[in-house]
């Protein structure tokens, strides 16, 4: 058999299948049998260490999904009897389909919802901790230095806090990334197939080298990060240990209602001449940390 009439039957048995697909595969084909030849085997030889056509037309319907594999199988039988199937049986098909691709949906939609709330706590420990050092600064102009250094210790471990939660997050969201990719292609399998085009070819040194980089420059964030903490922990220890172990020296409470000011455990006169602190009243009642009378 000729290349031509292997490839000629190839495409009658392929006929199925749609005509942009079928010159896909007679192309890659003819090309396999070229390089064949290239290495010395006749035109003959070549087509036969292909298979019969009516094999590699088999193997090419096998390789497709689910979907079009029973869709290209239904056509080479008939084509009137694709559309009869298709006419009487979307009352249950479509149904179906619509419930899979709902499913499919929420699916992804829950995952990336999940990488949001790990993102929102980054902002929040960053909020906290700049609030910390605010009452940090209330605390000094008032003379409550072990409430002062406590506020400041939390609030810098707080900023590492959320270096760090900035970090988790990242990580978090790659591997949520990569998850979502890999559910999309499951969802999609029965219907489509992704083809390798290749990817991750010709990286090199350039790649190496900014990998190598990368990692560094993480190395280093979690290093400040972690030092922040560590140091925020240590200042808030030394907080505490200047307020007589009192662990009321970490609360701050506010109260909008009745002017009541606790700051470390030591009731305060009203917010006129405290920085902005009489702003915070318009949020309404504050209390954070230790409560104690």
């Amino acid at each position: 058999m000729t290349r031509d009439e292997f490839l000629g039957r190839l495409g009658e048995l392929l006929a199925c299948l749609p005509a942009e697909q079928v010159e896909e595969t007679k192309a890659f084909y003819a090309e396999a049998i070229a390089d064949r030849m290239e290495d010395g085997m006749s035109e003959e030889e070549a087509v036969a260490a292909m298979g019969a056509p009516g094999e590699v037309a088999e193997a090419t319907l096998d390789d497709l999904p689910a979907v079009p594999r029973a869709i290209a199988r239904t056509r080479r039988r008939s084509t009137a009897l694709l559309w009869v199937l298709a006419v009487v049986g979307s009352p249950v098909w479509a149904p179906l389909l619509l419930a899979f691709a709902a499913v499919a949906v929420s699916i992804y939609f829950c995952i990336w919802v999940l990488a949001l709330c790990i993102w929102l706590l980054v902002p929040a420990l960053g909020a906290v901790g700049v609030a910390a050092l605010a009452f940090m600064t209330v605390g000094v102009k008032l003379g409550l230095i072990p409430y002062a250094i406590a506020m400041l210790g939390c609030g810098v471990a707080l900023l590492g806090g959320a270096l760090l939660a900035g970090a988790g997050a990242w990580a978090a969201s790659r591997q949520i990334a990569r998850l979502s990719v890999l559910w999309a292609r499951k969802a999609v399998s029965p219907f489509w197939k992704p083809r390798d085009g290749g990817r991750g070819a010709g990286r090199g040194a350039g790649a190496a080298h900014l990998a190598g980089v990368m990692t560094s420059a993480k190395k280093i964030y979690l290093a400040v990060a972690g030092g922040l903490v560590a140091a925020g922990v240590v200042i808030a220890g030394i907080g505490f240990v200047a307020s007589g172990f009192d662990p009321a020296v970490f609360s701050t409470r506010l109260d909008s209602r009745s002017g009541e000011i606790v700051l470390g455990g030591v009731e305060v006169e009203g917010p006129t001449g405290m920085y902005n602190l009489d702003r915070v009243f318009g949020l309404g009642d504050v209390s954070v940390g230790v409560t104690g009378e």
